[in-house]
């Protein structure tokens, strides 16, 4: 039987369906996560040093620190390798 990726040909349609909707839902989390940083604090108070660009300074330098804080967990090693 001939196989792509591991998967058998009968099985590709609902394993690409799969992730191509978890990129959508991801993009669309990061996106609401980053409207609701940038919108400011509980409360209306907003953030930010500008007036006119409310917490997207804010939300921008928090964004790229999620994204550092999971690219390091992906790239760095669950374990330490044996010096030996």
């Amino acid at each position: 039987m001939r196989t792509i990726y591991g998967l058998p040909h009968q099985d590709m349609g609902p394993a690409f369906g799969l992730v191509s909707t978890s990129h959508e839902l991801g993009a669309a989390l990061g996106v609401a996560v980053n409207s609701t940083i940038a919108e400011g604090e509980p409360g209306g108070r907003r953030r930010g040093r500008d007036g006119r660009t409310g917490g997207s300074d804010d939300a921008f330098t928090e964004c790229a620190i999620i994204a550092a804080l999971v690219a390091a967990g992906a790239l760095l090693p669950a374990e330490r390798p044996d010096p030996a």
